[in-house]
């Protein structure tokens, strides 16, 4: 766990670096997809955690709803974390995948999917500011 926490840690740093500095001028290849405008459900979300770390919450749902859920799960990891080193135990949550969880996780990336391809055009050639 100590090693998730730190890469959480290194995460949110880069995207605070990345939302005072601007994204790296890297220029990676189009995805095979966007030729035919097909995007999957992570498209853009390096983009949507930038906007929402610079407060851009709008852009940050346009570009990729799923970077609330990612934001969530970075602090509360390093929530866990500081409470692990203030106590010196761990907080475990446990879920139980069963077939209604899966049921729900496929609707909802289902759904991702669906919203970002509704937003190709978007994801495909805008940038933030």
């Amino acid at each position: 766990m100590r090693v998730l926490s730190w890469l959480v840690l290194i995460g949110i740093i880069a995207a605070v670096i990345f939302a005072i500095f601007g994204l790296p001028a890297l220029h990676f290849p189009p995805a095979p997809t966007w030729e035919y405008g097909v995007v999957v459900p992570t498209h853009g979300l390096m983009r949507a955690s930038t906007a929402l770390t610079r407060g851009q919450f709008a852009a940050a749902w346009a570009f990729n709803p799923a970077s609330f859920l990612v934001a969530l799960v970075a602090i509360a990891t390093v929530v866990r974390w500081i409470v692990a080193l203030a106590t010196h135990r761990w907080i475990n949550i446990s879920v139980r995948f069963t077939v209604l969880v899966w049921i729900v996780i496929a609707g909802l990336v289902a759904a991702l999917w669906i919203n970002q391809q509704l937003h190709a055009d978007l994801i495909i050639n805008e940038t933030i500011g």
